[in-house]
């Protein structure tokens, strides 16, 4: 028989099932066997994610892939109508260290189920690679880098300093608050031993029932840098920014406050790993948040819901931080005291199948007066953005606009920019398969026209930059780079570059000297970028035996797990 591509999909899809089965039926298995251990369902896999972050400080960023894969746990487990489950809760510590056992398989569960469906992918760098000797197939799972991976370049502030520093002045103006109205060290400077302050103890378990409100307005003024990222955008969640920034707010005291109490009480060795979870009556938070923010309880009750984590098998902790089991909210403080809310609400209502109103145009111009910013200090540099062109093309009347584009004036070099948010192919991974077709987009129908414009007449060019003089002079030997911009996505393709704004922001910085662009070197750099793939064989494998159409294989499966 001849193998054909077709005939490759065949296998693959069998493979792909076999492992979805193989998951299903450990998912099944774990929820037969804990069905009347509530706190395996939901409790301990909320508190094993709160312990990791606790102690992945500073470094939060490295444990959103555990975050992930709690989310996909606690939704399988609510799928299965946990919710019966109406066993009241009561920490057992041997129990959370059995779980956190058990979660050692769970990871492996996972990690596999994203391996089926990346066998399915068979055009994207990041297809799983497919060898056939005879009757023999082998697969071996890729792992992309790129030189300058985003997430530590955004949670690290180093695309913008100054902007992460005033931020964090928003983050230390509550810290120092609880620090200052309800201490619990004293220091002695005589003595070389610092002493607890217990007086205040009693004070911090009171702040929940009795809100301090100066504290609230901090925590309100905090979560208002991350929202107002968003732009003015309304949507049928969000309909008043001041709002959503008061609920978030109180949502955002309950964490701080309940992590500040824990250190407290470990500072005092009373405290105990349960005190870390947050659970109240709906009912109760609904009408605490209506009492200290004055917002009516339906727009409350209505950010609630929207803010719980649902079943239907998109988004996480993240975007959806509460639970909501038997009339009751719980939550721990990570997933929303290191919330970035601009990211999570436009990803939650994607997820949720909700639309933004001028949500492109807004996230656009966001990155744009971000980059406006940077730029505008640079004295050999002449930049312009949201430029209106149009030109006939056979016959053909064709329009556009131009994100932004910078001129070297000294160097002779162009870099035009296409600014886009694709939130799509990010979330809930990042999804290559949509990211390559995105790239291949944002060129074809936006940057190849920029290059047929200035292709058709150098003047083409002067236009853009409002004949500015020095350009006019010599733009006719001009050399034009187009790159796109994303606020997450990442990929180099040959000659085509989607790059996070906030690594283009920090690459920014890193070629120039505050008052000069070496937009030559900056160039060079972006073009010398690729997302490179590498193929580990020491890694794990599992085998398999499957007949696909009449014939017997022997697959070879390298990075998969299947021993759970």
């Amino acid at each position: 028989m001849e193998f054909t591509r077709q005939l490759e999909y065949e296998i693959r899809l069998a493979c792909s099932q076999h492992i979805k089965d193989k998951v299903k039926k450990y998912l099944d298995d774990f929820f037969y066997n804990n069905s009347s251990k509530i706190g395996f369902l939901i409790h301990y896999p909320l508190l094993l994610l709160e312990t990791l972050f606790d102690k992945a400080f500073p470094d939060y960023y490295k444990i959103n892939i555990d975050r992930k894969i709690i989310s996909w746990f606690i939704k399988e487990m609510k799928k299965r109508n946990f919710d019966n489950n109406s066993n009241k809760f009561t920490f057992n510590e041997l129990d959370f260290n059995k779980f956190k056992e058990q979660y050692i398989q769970i990871k492996k569960a996972y990690k596999d189920l994203q391996y089926s469906k990346q066998l399915l992918d068979m055009f994207s760098i990041s297809r799983i690679a497919f060898e056939k000797e005879d009757q023999n197939i082998i697969f071996k799972k890729p792992s992309l880098s790129d030189k300058y991976p985003d997430v530590p370049v955004y949670y690290l502030g180093l695309d913008d300093e100054e902007r992460f520093e005033e931020e964090q002045k928003y983050v230390n103006a509550v810290i120092e608050h609880l620090h200052k109205y309800y201490p619990y060290f004293k220091k002695i400077n005589v003595h070389p031993f610092i002493y607890p302050e217990k007086k205040h103890l009693n004070n911090l378990k009171n702040l929940i029932s009795n809100f301090d409100i100066h504290l609230l307005h901090l925590c309100i003024d905090r979560v208002k840098q991350d929202t107002k990222k968003i732009g003015e955008v309304e949507s049928p969640v969000i309909k008043d920014f001041e709002e959503l920034n008061k609920v978030l707010g109180v949502l955002y005291y309950i964490g701080q406050v309940t992590y500040y109490r824990y250190k407290a009480f470990e500072a005092h060795h009373k405290f105990k790993i349960e005190d870390m979870l947050i659970s109240f009556d709906k009912d109760w938070l609904i009408r605490k948040i209506c009492q200290v923010t004055n917002v009516d309880s339906n727009v409350v009750e209505n950010y609630i819901n929207y803010l719980s984590l649902g079943t239907d098998n998109k988004g996480s902790l993240l975007e959806f931080p509460l639970i909501e089991h038997q009339e009751k909210i719980l939550f721990i403080p990570s997933s929303i005291v290191l919330n970035d809310w601009h990211f999570s609400l436009v990803n939650g209502h994607y997820f949720k199948n909700l639309q933004f109103t001028n949500r492109d145009d807004t996230i656009s111009a966001s990155i744009i007066k971000n980059l406006i910013k940077k730029v505008k200090n640079y004295s050999n540099i002449e930049f312009v953005y949201e430029k209106y062109y149009e030109f006939e093309l056979n016959g053909k009347k064709e329009n556009s606009d131009i994100d932004f584009a910078m001129y070297d004036i000294e160097a002779n070099k162009l870099l035009v920019i296409e600014c886009k948010w694709k939130d799509n192919v990010y979330l809930p991974e990042e999804n290559f398969e949509k990211i390559t077709r995105a790239i291949n987009e944002i060129y074809k129908n936006q940057l190849d026209k920029h290059k047929t414009f200035f292709e058709m007449d150098k003047s083409n060019i002067d236009y853009i930059f409002d004949f500015h003089p020095e350009i006019v002079r010599q733009s006719n030997e001009v050399d034009i780079t187009y790159v796109a911009l994303d606020k997450r996505a990442q990929i180099h393709l040959n000659d085509k570059h989607m790059l996070p704004v906030y690594t283009f922001m920090y690459l920014l910085d890193n070629y120039s000297d505050g008052q000069k662009l070496y937009l030559n070197d900056l160039i060079m750099e972006i073009k010398s970028l690729r997302t490179n793939i590498t193929y580990d064989t020491n890694t794990v494998k599992a085998c398999i035996n499957k007949e696909v159409a009449g014939l017997s294989y022997k697959i070879e499966l390298f990075g998969l797990n299947l021993d759970y």
